[in-house]
């Protein structure tokens, strides 16, 4: 499976396997295997975008963490963890995202919505279990990451595919 991680050199990063690749690289790779470089550039704009996202929203919840921690003391450091956990969460759903399209290249949105609509019923299996049959919370937590990483993928079909009806893209 593959991590977001830091960046290195100044261009981010994502872990896969164990080894980190800067993010130019993997999509390097995706476009010899997959696409053309301007649907790489897409998925590089869409990847890049929803980090930055997160990092914005990271930002905004540090601030408020260091407002609560003047106003409450202590509290502050439970609202950081959340920020962390927060951070995690979008990280491995970016990553899931990223793996997906390496093995499989940009699909088309009617098959990612077929995907999405599965994903969808894996939610709600994971949540009833977790509610009503002592399931755990982490499933849910993981088919929740799943079902993100597929709508990153469908952004970046539809992307792909507005490109190429108004550029002639690939």
């Amino acid at each position: 499976m593959a991590e977001a991680t830091e960046k290195r050199d100044g261009a981010p990063t994502v872990t896969i396997g164990g080894q980190t690749f800067r993010l130019d690289e993997v999509l390097g790779a995706i476009g010899k295997r997959h696409g053309t470089p301007e649907h790489c550039y897409m998925v590089r704009d869409v990847v890049e975008a929803a980090l930055s996202a997160v990092e914005r929203q990271e930002t905004l919840i540090r601030t408020q963490a260091r407002q609560i921690e003047r106003l409450l003391g202590g509290v502050a450091e439970q609202v950081t963890a959340k920020a962390d956990m927060f951070r995690d969460t979008v990280d491995r759903t970016v990553s899931k995202a990223l793996g997906n399209i390496t093995t499989w290249g940009v699909q088309d949105p009617e098959t990612i919505a077929l995907c999405m609509a599965e994903e969808c019923g894996e939610v709600a299996r994971a949540v009833l279990q977790a509610r009503h049959e002592g399931g755990l919370q982490e499933r849910v937590l993981e088919e929740s990451e799943d079902l993100g990483a597929l709508c990153l993928q469908m952004g970046m079909a539809v992307a792909y595919r507005v490109a190429k009806e108004q550029k002639g893209v690939g």
